[in-house]
């Protein structure tokens, strides 16, 4: 209902990421400079600046919040995250999106950078929903 408070959450997030819903995937991707350095130094910087843009080109993305822009960096410096938002669902995220956000981690990591990729948009959808249920099917996969 247009109005109430719980409104604004999904209105804010209409505004900045068009095309997003509710229930949409999401991942994170978190940047660690080298021992001794800083994101924030140029050559990081433009790292990772060139894999949150390598990011936000995937068909499924609705949009990513780059680190800098958004105060996504560390106190000390030494780590910031980008967070992706996409149009679908983490059950239809598809297996090329996912290939897409792995590539686009290792421009960063080829830049020195530890890169780390989490959240919905990275768990593959084996039809399993519980740690109990994936426990039991690998124990019926090895018991037969």
């Amino acid at each position: 209902m247009p109005g109430i408070e719980s409104q604004q959450p999904y209105d804010l997030m209409q505004e900045r990421f068009p095309g997003a819903t509710a229930d949409s995937a999401g991942a994170t991707v978190v940047f660690v400079a080298p021992h001794g350095q800083k994101v924030t130094a140029s050559d990081n910087r433009q790292a990772i600046v060139e894999t949150v843009e390598a990011l936000g080109g995937g068909s499924q993305v609705a949009g990513v919040a780059d680190a800098f822009t958004s105060g996504a960096v560390s106190k000390d410096g030494s780590t910031a995250y980008a967070s992706v938002t996409y149009k679908v669902a983490s059950d239809a995220v598809t297996d090329a999106s996912r290939s897409a956000m792995e590539q686009a981690a290792e421009q960063a990591r080829e830049a020195g950078l530890t890169v780390d990729l989490g959240g919905s948009a990275m768990e593959a959808d084996d039809g399993l929903s519980g740690v109990a249920e994936i426990v039991a099917s690998r124990w019926r996969r090895s018991s037969c």
